[in-house]
C-alpha cells in the first residue's frame, strides 16, 4: 500500500497547490485513480485493531470510497477513544453504537462484550449500513445487531447530513433510541458511543428514559 501513498506524496511535491484544503477532493481522485488502476485485488480486507474492514474499489459511490481509502493510510483509528473504551466496556455489557458508520467501533465493542453481551449498532445511511453488515459478516461478529435508522427525538422521516466529500443528504427513518430499545426488550444499557454529525440535541432527547433507567451508564459523545 505504501506504493500508492508514495505516488500521492510525490504528486503533492510536484503540484504543491493540491496540498491545500481547497483541493482535498482533487487529491482523493488522484489517489483513487492510481489505487484502482494498480491494485490487483479490487475487493480486499484492511486490518485495524485486529478486525477486518472491507475495501471495495469497485464501489460506484465516490463518497464511500473516500471513507474506505482513508482507512488505508492509518495504522490506528482514533487511538485515544479506542483505548478508552477498552478500559470501560466489560464482557456481558450491552453497548449502543449510535452513528456506527462502517462499524469500526462496533467491531471493537463486539470483542469486548463477548458472547454474553450485545452491541446495538445504528447507522442511517445506505452506504455506511451496507459496509457495517459486510464487516459484521467478515468478523463473524454476530453479537452485533444492526439497525438502519437515524437517532432522533420522535418517529418520523429525517433529512440526514452525510459527513463525506461529494455526498448528498438523504432521507432516513428517524426513531427515539428509547423506543428502539424498548421494542428490543432492552432495559439495561452499560455504554453508548454517539457520533451523529449535527443531530446531537434530537438524539439526546430520544435517550432521556435510557439515562433515567441507567444511572451508571457511561458514554463517549462526539459533537459538532
Amino acid at each position: 500500500m505504501s506504493f500508492f501513498i508514495n505516488i500521492y506524496q510525490g504528486l503533492k511535491k510536484i503540484f504543491p497547490f493540491i496540498g491545500s484544503e481547497k483541493y482535498v477532493l482533487v487529491r482523493w481522485r488522484i489517489y483513487d485513480f492510481f489505487l484502482r488502476l494498480f491494485r490487483r485485488k479490487k475487493i480486499f480486507y484492511h486490518y485495524l485493531d485486529g478486525n477486518k474492514f472491507t475495501i471495495d474499489l469497485t464501489d460506484p459511490n465516490l463518497a464511500i470510497r473516500i471513507i474506505l481509502e482513508s482507512y488505508l493510510d492509518i495504522k490506528e483509528y482514533e487511538p485515544e477513544t479506542t483505548e478508552l473504551v477498552k478500559t470501560i466496556i466489560k464482557e456481558g455489557n450491552t453497548v449502543v453504537d449510535i452513528g456506527a458508520s462502517i462499524g469500526y467501533f462496533s467491531m471493537i465493542f463486539s470483542k469486548l462484550v463477548g458472547k454474553t453481551g450485545r452491541v446495538i449498532s445504528i447507522e442511517p445511511t445506505e452506504m455506511g449500513f451496507n459496509y457495517l453488515c459486510r464487516n459484521r459478516e467478515a468478523n463473524r461478529a454476530y453479537n452485533i445487531h444492526p439497525f438502519k435508522m437515524a437517532a432522533w427525538n420522535k418517529e418520523e422521516p429525517v433529512f440526514v447530513p452525510l459527513n463525506a466529500e461529494g455526498a448528498n443528504r438523504i432521507w432516513a427513518n428517524g426513531i427515539r433510541i428509547d423506543e428502539l430499545l424498548k421494542r428490543e426488550g432492552i432495559e439495561k444499557v452499560d455504554f453508548i458511543k454517539c457520533d451523529v454529525d449535527g443531530a446531537e440535541p434530537q438524539t439526546l432527547s430520544g435517550l432521556i428514559e435510557t439515562f433515567k433507567n441507567n444511572p451508571n451508564l457511561k458514554m463517549v459523545f462526539e459533537y459538532y
